[in-house]
């Protein structure tokens, strides 16, 4: 009897692969939303907020300290920019807010990392100096506690931190005001808090160029550092900022590799930026310098809403989603009872915001929807297809197992 032609075989084959993919695909398109579901706190008890404090947690409370303002008139309208002390907790994401101490002193625009001992608060500055002064703040339930730790090797605010295993990873920054600095700093220091004598620790910087309120991230085994801006002479002698959008990771042992560029620059992003799973970190806004020197000041938009998503295994980033709230700047993300949680910040520049807002993941909606259903209903109308047509050739065994020997080498080796 004659058999099927090698052309009607792998026409029958290239039918099974091209509909087995479609539910797969469906399923990928099906949550286009994002990722990441916003709901509003209680809003940060003061009647302006703040830019830049330190925020992390411990003993499951969410702790805001210090931070920066105009409390008595914007800066167009010649106002002046005050530094802060106060500490505020919230204990119940459903609670009140508390007044629970003082920083050590008046400070804005430090880096702050979450660890299970306390809140780890490094640099920062005030209205006349930067500082190297570290320190950890600890909720007891009633009232903050300081302790002190190891000083940085030099003055340092608008850096970027994370934290990675029991080690803190710090990236660039400014060690004076951006008015009278040359250029960003581009030095990379570790702090092991498991040491019995923990120690800053020099280590190489990244390759790419220096850069202050960069994005920093824990991921995947690694520390990760991404956008920021740097200083350039503008030509009159003075410098303007120069918005980036490269980053870098560095894995302990193997050292510095570059990532996949940012689909756009992001500066003073939320940062350590918030961690989803094991494979993804998100960059939540930032200025992406599209407004630099808008005018009139008081009239100015506001920063992108938009969300980035970097995946670390495939070094690609994606859109995922876009806030619901004005973007903030200058303001740690903090997770907490695995919310995002984003305590204030600067939502246009010189404007701060009270708001709290906090995210949680997108519970997965399998929706199977027309174009699953129809791929598979093709799928299994071709299978059916084949089967008849096929029974009318099969005069043994033979032909039932191996095809009569007449199925090509690649279909063969896509059943494998």
């Amino acid at each position: 009897m004659r058999f099927p032609s090698r052309r009607l075989v792998s026409a029958f084959a290239a039918v099974l692969l091209v509909a087995a993919p479609g539910a797969s695909y469906a399923a990928e398109t099906a949550n286009a939303e994002g990722p990441l579901v916003w709901e509003q706190l209680p809003s940060i008890p003061d009647p302006i907020g703040f830019a830049a404090p330190f925020a992390g947690i411990h003993n499951d409370a969410l702790i805001v300290g210090g931070g920066a303002n105009f409390p008595e008139a914007a800066p167009w309208e010649g106002g002046d920019k005050v530094w802060h002390d106060r500490v505020f907790v919230l204990e119940d994401p459903d609670g009140d807010w508390i007044e629970a101490g003082r920083l050590p002193q008046r400070v804005a625009y430090g880096v702050s990392i979450t660890t299970p001992e306390g809140v780890v608060c490094i640099g920062g500055d005030d209205e006349s100096e930067f500082f190297s002064d570290v320190f950890r703040l600890r909720w007891d339930g009633a009232e903050v506690q300081i302790d002190d730790l190891p000083a940085l090797p030099q003055p340092v605010a608008y850096g970027a931190g994370a934290l990675l295993g029991e080690t803190i990873y710090l990236a660039g920054g400014l060690s004076e005001p951006e008015a009278a600095a040359d250029e960003a700093l581009h030095t990379f220091w570790a702090l092991d808090l498991s040491a019995d004598e923990p120690a800053w620790e020099a280590l190489e910087p990244w390759p790419g160029s220096e850069r202050f309120l960069a994005v920093a991230a824990a991921q995947d085994g690694s520390f990760f550092v991404t956008g920021g801006a740097r200083l350039i002479a503008d030509g009159e002698g003075g410098t303007r900022r120069e918005y980036l959008d490269d980053g870098y990771r560095f894995t302990p042992g193997r050292g510095w590799e570059p990532i996949a560029d940012l689909p756009r620059p992001a500066v003073a992003a939320p940062s350590p930026a918030p961690v989803i799973g094991n494979r993804h970190f998100y960059v939540i806004g930032g200025d992406d310098g599209e407004k630099a020197g808008f005018e009139p000041l008081s009239e100015h938009p506001g920063f992108p809403r938009e969300i980035l998503g970097y995946h670390t295994v495939t070094d690609t980033w994606t859109e995922a989603g876009e806030t619901p709230f004005d973007s903030m700047v200058t303001v740690p993300a903090v997770t907490w009872d695995e919310r995002i949680v984003l305590p204030g910040g600067e939502i246009r520049p010189g404007v701060r915001t009270t708001e709290v807002w906090a995210a949680e993941r997108r519970p997965l909606e399998p929706r199977f929807g027309f174009a699953n259903f129809a791929a598979l209903s093709l799928y299994l109308l071709a299978l059916i297809g084949m089967g008849v047509y096929f029974s009318r050739f099969q005069t043994g065994t033979g032909e039932f197992f191996l095809a009569g020997r007449t199925i090509p080498w690649w279909a063969a080796g896509i059943s494998v």
